[in-house]
């Protein structure tokens, strides 16, 4: 007769893998969510610099009662304007960086129009303002206010 020892069991290791294909999403989503957010944000701004613009009195034909009055109004709306031009360049390079954080073109195609639109106009804004220099200037204002 013989004797056999009773055979060890083996411990076997389980290892889970978490997948994080849910993470990815969320963090994609939230990405695409804070572009729009930007974009949205882009669009609001543009409005604000065509009101302002509007507002300004870049016209040479018509003149006003007060020169004076209105050269400081010019140079006010200028001063506003540049500085709404400097947010939206902030706008454009945080959505700049949140397009790079994720590899989803298309959720981004309509965002990016919208900015590239809204950019578009700031360029003719730009252009207008500039065209106007030379009346700006004519009035005293100082031309660092139309530098942009």
């Amino acid at each position: 007769m013989s004797y056999s020892h009773p055979k060890k069991k083996k411990k076997t290791e389980t290892t889970t893998t978490t997948s994080t294909t849910t993470n990815t999403t969320t963090n994609t989503n939230t990405t695409i969510n804070d572009f729009t957010e930007s974009a949205e944000e882009l669009k609001k701004k543009l409005k604000d610099i065509n009101e302002i613009f509007d507002k300004c009195n870049f016209e040479e034909d018509e003149i006003q009662d007060d020169e004076l009055k209105s050269i400081q109004h010019q140079s006010e709306c200028i001063l506003r304007l540049r500085i709404l031009l400097n947010e939206c360049e902030n706008l454009k390079r945080r959505v700049g960086f949140l397009k790079s954080q994720t590899n989803k073109e298309s959720e981004f195609s309509l965002a990016q129009s919208e900015l590239l639109k809204t950019f578009e106009k700031i360029f003719e804004i730009k252009i207008k303002m500039n065209q106007n220099n030379n009346n700006i200037n004519n009035n005293n204002i100082s031309k660092d206010a139309i530098d942009f």
